[in-house]
């Protein structure tokens, strides 16, 4: 038999079987005993059955005539060859776990290097399953054979790992990204039967929206309707607590830089990341500085010239590790503009971290991140200057080995087990493979409703309840979407979805309008569709470049193209066509004059379009009243939900809006303090010289509701300025944004901050470098006998 084998793997084959082959040659290389005897039964062992006894004696009848096969036959008889031989290596009394390993690795940075050994251990066979390895601890199987597998006990999974549509009998547990975020942040918890949960603070109010979302897809639940969160605990953070403690405080000196936050945190890393590492470097002389890039930025332009810029600085570390276990366990400080990376030293050093962040994205300030509730500044201490940030840090640095009680208190109440994590593991491990429940286990069971047919109208149940992310919504895009023009709440969920994540990285909205794209040539436009071109193609004109502009831009004229048709030949089609060039995408059509090549104006042109909408509220307003307004800005509120009229009392800041989510209906309300106030043109412009050039400087959100409300804020004396390279040239509410040297160029004295969130760090960089400014305004609170009256005043300090 072991001559027959031979001379099959070594008959040419194509790829996939090529494969099998490679995998068999394996297990007769390591498990030699295996071919002992092979398909020479005269009788049946006590350890063998009847179907696995004609089962080895078909295997070989077909092994015999390989040659004769066609190459899908063959291909069979290899799989069954691969499955019978995995069969019988596991055939030893053990139960098997897999491990499947994705592309991205997060499951072995989650778990640790040595999880098939500490599995192993445990009483249990174990491999990682990948596509690219083969050894003793790995096998390259795919989803066709594990399908067949069904004598495996469970499939371990990460975030966005396999899932069995045939093999019922395997179980899977899916494990998370990271070990800080709750089950919220993890979409596809539905595709698995256990599902981990790190923040069992969480479960309960993560369990009530997953109720909310039925009907599912088929494919999203494996026509099942039972799913368990097991607390776990926080295995990575245990590891980096574990590797501190080994460690003499002195050792734990270096003070880290980690940009995780793919496109954000390389914009913050091009403005302000040589200056805060070298304000680092300079404050505190004593101690390495590592920068440890997103892993998808370590070769984008933006870290080499970082790299350049202190390749002779001694202290200065560059880490490329996929791991960030080992920098994290000997750092003193450390600052992130990505929470995620935060929260983690937060939790395994008992320390807490510095959040560096900028810009106004109130998205990046939410008082609740991740489910943990940083007020006070408990976790995280936020800077928005570079002087703030390296202050921040300044007794973390002087103390090393200081653990805050605040913070231990904190992660021993939100993990169920934060001390043992990998002991509880092994425990989840045996219970799930013996059928057995742990008491701290929590089932959701869905029986309220049918479980869907993959439809657009079911995944919009999926994203109304925040179910799944941009990974994910291909999916969606590539179905019919005619079926969501009459859902209202459905289809502004939607939009409203992929408008509000246009910081995420480029390439999922480059995938996403590609599959809106396909679905739209295979089912025909929609209005729904058409609404969602502009919130997809938006980051790609703007934050592509001038190949991926104008790509999107030939799609979105065969998409107009197709319309054309349609208005021709259907009832429906003038109609269609008429939405659609009254719409976003159509006014960015509009703008590419010439097809054959976007030129630089019409691509500004474009730009500038798409940023003024981007600054437009897209959410409906809320019903709510000012009841009180500190000096600070800080105003109480009361809220009354546009839809079902709950109210809601909350805090807000006068200049700000947000949009805040009804507790009993789910709906987005719009709130916007400063549309509540009296817009006095004379109370405002009081303070400003008469005749003289004026610049505004920060053009967003904030300065595009003071040019609705202030007209002669539209002068030529008023010049706008922003310190973005990307904004620098558009035109945003008819003002076109300069750099800030126009200030030195027209020795402008008086300066307007308009972009209130980097107030300090503005004032600062004005005051050292523009010699000639002489007024430095902010807005600012005027109560007056009329109202709340906004007012231009001095900034202090």
């Amino acid at each position: 038999m072991r001559s027959l084998l031979d001379q099959i793997l070594s008959t040419p084959t194509d790829r996939r079987a090529s494969d099998l082959q490679f995998l068999i040659r394996h297990f007769m290389e390591s498990e030699p005993s295996l071919f002992e005897g092979f398909g020479h039964h005269s009788t049946k062992t006590n350890r063998e059955t009847e179907d696995e006894k004609a089962a080895s004696d078909a295997l070989r009848t077909d092994l015999e005539n390989f040659s004769k096969l066609s190459q899908q036959n063959q291909e069979e008889v290899l799989e069954d060859c691969v499955v019978f031989l995995f069969r019988k290596i596991c055939d030893n009394g053990k139960k098997t776990v897999l491990i499947h390993h994705a592309k991205t690795e997060r499951i072995l940075n989650f778990c640790g290097p040595d999880i098939v050994k500490t599995i192993r251990k445990g009483g249990f066979n174990c491999w990682i399953v990948d596509r690219d390895g083969m050894n003793d601890e790995c096998l390259p199987l795919d989803k066709a054979l594990l399908e067949r597998m069904n004598f495996i006990s469970l499939l371990i999974v990460g975030p966005f790992g396999l899932s069995l549509d045939v093999n019922q009998d395997t179980l899977t547990f899916k494990l998370p990204f990271h070990a800080s975020g709750p089950p919220e942040i993890e979409r596809s918890i539905l595709l698995h039967d256990f599902f981990y949960v790190p923040n069992h603070r969480t479960t309960d109010s993560a369990f009530e929206r997953y109720k909310r979302s039925v009907p599912l897809p088929r494919d999203q639940a494996r026509h099942r309707r039972t799913f368990t969160a097991v607390p776990v605990g926080n295995l990575k953070n245990c590891r980096i607590r574990k590797a501190r403690q080994a460690m003499r405080p002195e050792d734990r000196n270096k003070i880290l830089f980690c940009a995780e936050a793919y496109d954000y945190a390389n914009s913050v890393v091009r403005k302000h990341g040589a200056r805060l590492m070298r304000g680092i470097l300079d404050r505190y002389p004593e101690n390495p500085l590592v920068f440890r890039p997103h892993p998808v930025d370590v070769d984008d332009p933006i870290t080499l010239d970082i790299l350049e810029a202190f390749s002779g600085e001694q202290r200065f570390i560059f880490d490329t590790r996929k791991s960030s276990e080992d920098i994290m366990a000997s750092g003193c400080a450390l600052i992130t503009d990505g929470s995620v990376s935060g929260l983690t030293y937060c939790m395994a050093s008992s320390r807490p971290a510095v959040y560096f962040n900028p810009f106004s994205f109130a998205g990046h300030f939410e008082p609740s991140v991740l489910g943990f509730d940083f007020e006070n500044g408990k976790l995280f201490r936020f800077a928005s200057s570079i002087d703030e940030a390296v202050d921040a840090m300044e007794d973390l640095v002087a103390d090393p080995g200081k653990e805050f009680d605040e913070i231990a208190e904190l992660s021993r109440n939100a993990y169920e087990h934060p001390d043992d994590g990998m002991e509880y593991l092994l425990s989840s491990i045996h219970a799930i493979v013996e059928n057995r429940r742990l008491p701290d286990w929590k089932t959701l069971e869905l029986s309220e409703n049918e479980i869907g047919n993959g439809s657009a109208a079911d995944y919009a149940g999926l994203i109304r309840n925040n179910l799944m992310n941009i990974f994910q919504t291909s999916s969606v895009l590539s179905t019919d979407l005619s079926s969501l023009d009459n859902e209202d709440d459905a289809t502004n969920t939607i939009i409203n979805f992929f408008f509000h994540v246009r910081n995420t990285h480029l390439h999922s909205f480059r995938e996403n309008f590609d599959a809106l794209f396909s679905g739209i040539e295979e089912f025909g436009c929609s209005i729904t569709a058409i609404k969602m071109i502009g919130s997809l193609i938006g980051p790609i004109l703007v934050r592509g470049n001038r190949d991926e502009a104008g790509k999107a831009v030939g799609m979105l004229q065969t998409i107009f193209n197709k319309l054309l048709q349609d208005a021709r030949e259907g009832s429906d089609g003038p109609h269609m066509l008429e939405f659609f060039q009254s719409s976003p995408a159509g006014a960015i059509l509009s703008k590419a004059k010439e097809l054959s090549g976007l030129t630089d104006p019409e691509l500004r042109e474009m730009r500038s379009y798409i940023v003024e909408l981007w600054l437009t509220p897209r959410v409906p307003r809320g019903l709510f009243s000012i009841s009180n307004i500190q000096k600070n800005g800080v105003c109480e509120l009361s809220l009354s939900c546009r839809k079902c009229g709950t109210q809601k009392s909350i805090r807000a800041q006068f200049w700000y809006s947000d949009n805040v989510s009804c507790e009993s209906c789910g709906t987005l309300n719009h709130l916007d303090p400063f549309e509540k106030a009296l817009h006095l043109q004379e109370a405002f412009f009081a303070r400003l010289p008469a005749e003289e050039k004026v610049v505004l400087w920060g053009a967003g959100g904030f300065y595009c509701k003071l040019m609705q409300k202030y007209n002669r804020l539209c002068e030529d004396i008023f010049l706008l300025v922003d310190a973005d390279d990307a904004l620098q040239g558009l035109s945003i509410c008819n003002k076109k944004v300069h750099p800030p040297d126009i200030i030195l160029h027209n020795k402008i004295k008086t300066v307007i901050i308009t972009a209130l969130g980097r107030k300090d760090e503005i004032c600062a960089d004005l005051r050292h470098s523009y010699p000639s400014i002489e007024n430095i305004l902010i807005p600012a609170v005027g109560v007056m006998p009329e109202g709340i009256v906004p007012v231009l005043k001095p900034i202090e300090g």
